[in-house]
């Protein structure tokens, strides 16, 4: 379910599964759950769901399925998009082949193009007056980091 405290600077997903090269080079790990961001405004409440992340390891890049409402003037489910580039800092990926663990800490995700305009066109519109420049969403901007430990079978 969807985290409802504005103030939740942290999210867990639990991890559902896939597959990951030895080298790190290819795979996609799956995970459940998401967030829910709202906006409440006067005149419009802009919802935007991001559900069922997947981190793809060959193009370095995170998937979600979105969901942005209401309907019109949003489009919807729009199906699973790519929202972020991830980077990986030196040793933020280790294993452990004794415990057949693999973790990674403090990669990081920063907004793709599509992405951030996205953002923008949902939450940055449709007031009585403009939001300030500095409100807006940009391509590259850090958007999260993230941690997880995978567990070999």
């Amino acid at each position: 379910a969807p985290a409802k405290n504005s103030k939740v600077t942290q999210f867990t997903f639990p991890i559902t599964g896939g597959t990951l090269a030895t080298n790190y080079s290819a795979g996609t790990i799956a995970t459940a759950g998401g967030i829910e961001i709202v906006k409440k405004g006067k005149l419009l409440s802009p919802t935007m769901k991001i559900a069922n992340i997947a981190v793809e390891f060959q193009q370095k890049t995170a998937t979600v399925e979105l969901e942005i409402t209401p309907v019109p003037p949003f489009p919807g489910a729009t199906g699973r998009s790519s929202i972020v580039d991830l980077t990986f800092p030196t040793n933020s990926i280790t294993s452990n082949p004794t415990l057949r663990q693999v973790t990674i800490k403090g990669a990081e995700a920063k907004l793709q193009p599509v992405a951030a305009a996205t953002l923008n066109q949902v939450f940055n519109q449709g007031e009585e007056k403009a939001p300030p420049a500095s409100s807006e969403f940009a391509a590259g901007e850090l958007l999260g980091t993230f941690s997880m430990v995978l567990q070999a079978q």
